[in-house]
């Protein structure tokens, strides 16, 4: 009789590779889905199921799965940063703003929060300039195209 051993997650993150070499997006998310019952949900193993996600045209369960990192840990900002980084680059401008906005108001020095701000407002056609009064949004945000006074966390 032989006994049957439960695989490592080395092995199983080696099969990971193996199946997103091949492209075997199916089988890749299985694996994945294998490591997080061992080890829980884990922002390596996320990013990467949303990657594959997004691959496959399926948008909405990319973001669902940072949103569900982001629920479970709560306190931690930089999964609501990733989660804007990902709305983003699918041009979810008011989510990605709302996430930015959340992490500023619990970290008002948060640099990835301004970089990332900053960032979204380059791609989209200038700097934005925040409302003093702390209610802008990316509708309603004063686009500059120049000038350099968007002031550190003005007006966030």
């Amino acid at each position: 009789m032989t006994l049957k051993s439960q695989p490592t997650s080395e092995m199983l993150y080696t099969l990971v590779d193996l199946y997103e070499k091949i492209g075997d997006y199916p089988q890749e998310l299985r694996t994945l889905n294998r490591i997080e019952l061992a080890e829980g949900k884990n922002e390596s193993s996320t990013v990467r199921k949303s990657f594959i996600y997004m691959q496959q045209g399926d948008t909405a369960q990319a973001y669902q799965e940072v949103r569900d990192l982001c629920r479970k840990y709560t306190d931690d900002n930089r999964y609501r940063l990733l989660l804007a980084n990902f709305y983003i680059q699918g041009s979810r401008n008011a989510d990605a703003y709302h996430e930015i906005r959340q992490v500023l108001q619990r970290d008002s020095a948060n640099d990835m929060a301004h970089a990332l701000l900053l960032s979204a407002a380059a791609r989209h056609g200038g700097l934005l300039c925040a409302a003093r009064y702390g209610h802008c949004s990316w509708q309603y945000a004063r686009v500059c195209t120049g000038g350099g006074h968007v002031a550190r966390g003005e007006g966030l």
